[in-house]
């Protein structure tokens, strides 16, 4: 049907871990990391992003993402990746976490000295690192009936009661067409 949202992810570090940038991860033999569940998209996304970027992270597991983040906080594991919106009020104007990178093409203006993971030469963690929100339907339904369905969540994305509620969520709409979330849907697999 579409795509309603692609949430931005954050890399940060514990600041107790003195951690500040990547070289600093990478000179680590081990960096412990806070995760919620190691089957969801936060945690795959920092296993996939350690081993491309060249670090060892050892996954420390939690029973939610609240905790994994209140575990770099206290300095118990030293790296956490989470959603934006999780992460805000530890980053922004806040000395809790150290922000490392951003899963982003652009710079956030939230966080505008923070590098994103284009800048640091990995365009490619994109499409590992994302969590898109999309709307799909039962495979067989009526191709009359997708279309209306297609067409009212276009209208929908357009509403500006929506907009502002899904933007005070900090859930980052992002409206994309079918043929567009296929696309994006495939990239994701591969």
């Amino acid at each position: 049907i579409g795509q309603a949202s692609n949430v931005t992810y954050v890399a940060a570090a514990s600041p107790k871990s003195g951690i500040k940038t990547l070289d600093d991860l990478k000179a680590l033999d081990v960096v412990k990391g806070g995760m919620a569940a190691l089957t969801d998209t936060a945690a795959v996304g920092a296993l996939a992003a350690a081993d491309t970027l060249g670090f060892k992270l050892e996954p420390v597991s939690h029973s939610g993402s609240t905790e994994a983040i209140l575990s770099a906080i206290r300095g118990d594991t030293q790296f956490v990746q989470f959603p934006y919106g999780s992460l805000e009020k530890y980053i922004v104007n806040s000395t809790d976490l150290v922000p490392l990178w951003v899963y982003s093409e652009e710079r956030l203006p939230s966080l505008p000295d923070v590098p994103t993971i284009v800048e640091l030469g990995h365009p490619e963690l994109l499409d590992v690192v994302s969590l898109r929100r999309m709307i799909g339907t039962t495979p067989g339904t009526p191709e009359e009936i997708v279309n209306v369905l297609r067409d009212a969540f276009a209208k929908a994305m357009q509403d500006p009661e929506l907009l502002k509620q899904m933007n005070d969520g900090l859930m980052e709409p992002k409206y994309e067409d079918a043929a567009t979330t296929l696309e994006n849907v495939k990239a994701q697999k591969e």
